[in-house]
């Protein structure tokens, strides 16, 4: 049973007692209190439910009191509730107290600080301090971060499990359309099913200031291998618990998605020459088709009157030839037209095989990764930045459209962490907690579920309304993306939420 739902019961206990009968003067309502073990006692009788937050109980003078603090209101008649933010409400009115929030031992709560800018050692140490002071048990850093002069003797020092942030299929030195150093040649981008880049200049909610996402094709196996060998670096300047992979899935700008964007409006990738031919080599009716997959993912298994894997391969083979004769752009727009094309057909046709093929693609390249970094780090954690949609958001698109399968995902990660930006994305405090039980759901409680919120923007009490939802059940803890922004205010609240002061 989770904590909100014990919560609730409590209340009914505490209302009923209240309201059933009419105590004698003088003579105390029931007492709910916090016991040493950590367990609620109803006017002393230990009950079966841990409780952690705020003690509630009713005084001689018939009021309700609130950690030993008499509240203005009368306990009879009083309804007692715990809002969305995590606050008790006595007759709808928000107390400062909190219900509380936490499923997990205060010893096994991961707090994580993720940090942006980048600063110098002096810098970085004052942040560390915030850290040491706030109980935070995890650092998450940038490669150029911790390559930066004297950092890495600060976070080595920190005491502080540090994790590195692994940006793959984004990253900043991916963007210039010319030459990346040390790779030899520009990225191959992902195609969309507009025939289009998957960039997010070309997104229906696109971003304010400019295009700022280029996303890689998940199948250019030199570019993967060109980010292995640029992390390593860093890796090897501290004694790296982690690698947090980001921007690890297919195209989907998720921050211009909110409750009122219509599904059909997300762009599918990638549609590029490598990545539909290994589709139709891996899931069609060849002779290379992998013992693996399914016979009911096999798309020969759908063929109809016109074999449906011959007419996918001749859409294949006419865009292949408009490339090869394609004389300085000038069959441009008939390669668009084509790929088009070939990704209505893979919707309307193969879209289960499709989706399935795009989150077997995310899983292998993480296996992969994995696989090559721990053959030098051979203890390397991991996590991954989760898109944050639950798995019906958009009707299914965390599969269909990210390929991020959380099920299949968890089965070589040791943590998972939704990047719930509650006011980014314009959704309510709540959304936070929606987002993690659902992604813990769907793994089965197998790993931690550490949801990212933003320390940055809008005011304290947004904030703190965050911070108390990111930490609701089932979530085993919280990440704080922008930590340095944290301003003192903000300190404080972390503070008093994460410590119970």
């Amino acid at each position: 049973m989770n904590k909100y739902m014990i919560y609730c019961i409590l209340c009914f206990f505490l209302v009923t007692a209240a309201t059933s009968c009419e105590p004698e003067a003088g003579k105390p309502g029931t007492v709910v209190t916090i016991g040493t073990d950590g367990y609620w006692y109803l006017d002393g009788v230990k009950s079966e439910y841990r409780a952690e937050g705020s003690t509630i109980s009713i005084g001689t003078d018939g009021y309700w009191y609130i950690d030993g603090v008499k509240t203005e209101y009368r306990a009879e008649g009083s309804t007692i509730s715990i809002g969305t933010d995590g606050h008790w409400y006595i007759n709808g009115t928000k107390t400062r107290y909190l219900a509380g929030v936490y499923s997990i031992p205060d010893e096994d709560r991961i707090v994580v600080a993720k940090f942006f800018s980048r600063g110098d050692a002096d810098w970085m140490q004052e942040r560390v301090e915030w850290a040491q002071q706030l109980g935070v048990n995890q650092l998450l850093m940038f490669p150029d971060q911790v390559l930066r002069e004297g950092v890495a003797d600060v976070l080595s020092n920190s005491g502080i499990e540090l994790w590195l942030i692994a940006p793959f299929f984004y990253n900043d030195d991916n963007q210039t359309p010319g030459q990346i150093a040390d790779f030899g040649r520009t990225p191959r981008w992902g195609i969309c099913d507009d025939g289009e880049p998957a960039w997010e200049v070309y997104s229906p909610n696109s971003h304010p200031s400019g295009s700022w996402l280029r996303f890689v094709c998940p199948n250019d196996q030199e570019y993967i291998d060109y980010r292995i060998n640029s992390l390593k670096p860093a890796l090897r300047a501290c004694n790296f618990t982690g690698l947090s992979l980001d921007f690890m899935r297919q195209f989907i700008y998720w921050e211009g998605t909110y409750s009122y964007t219509n599904p059909n409006s997300l762009r599918n990738a990638c549609f590029c020459e490598e990545c539909v031919q290994k589709f139709a080599d891996i899931y069609g009716h060849t002779p290379e088709n992998p013992s693996s997959v399914p016979s009911a993912d096999r798309i020969s298994n759908s063929e109809s009157n016109n074999n449906l894997l011959d007419r996918f391969l001749a859409l294949i083979n006419a865009r292949v030839l408009l490339v090869q004769e394609d004389v300085e752009g000038s069959n441009a727009q008939a390669i668009k037209e084509k790929t088009i094309e070939i990704a209505d057909f893979v919707k309307e046709n193969l879209f289960r095989q499709w989706t399935n093929f795009k989150c077997a693609t995310v899983d292998e390249n993480v296996e992969y990764i994995l696989a090559e970094m721990r053959s030098e780090f051979p203890d390397l954690k991991s996590n991954i930045h989760a898109v944050p949609f639950t798995s019906n958001s958009y009707n299914g698109a965390v599969r269909s459209i990210a390929g991020q399968d959380f099920a299949l995902l968890s089965r070589q990660l040791d943590m998972i962490s939704p990047m719930t930006y509650d006011r980014l994305c314009m959704r309510p405090a709540h959304w936070i907690n929606e987002i993690t039980a659902d992604i813990v759901n769907v793994v089965g409680g197998r790993i931690p579920v550490v949801p990212t919120i933003e320390g940055r923007g809008d005011t304290d009490s947004d904030y703190e309304t965050s911070l108390i939802n990111a930490l609701k059940p089932p979530s085993s803890g919280v990440v704080i993306w922008r930590f340095e922004s944290l301003t003192p205010e903000r300190i404080e609240i972390t503070d008093r939420i994460l410590n119970k002061k």
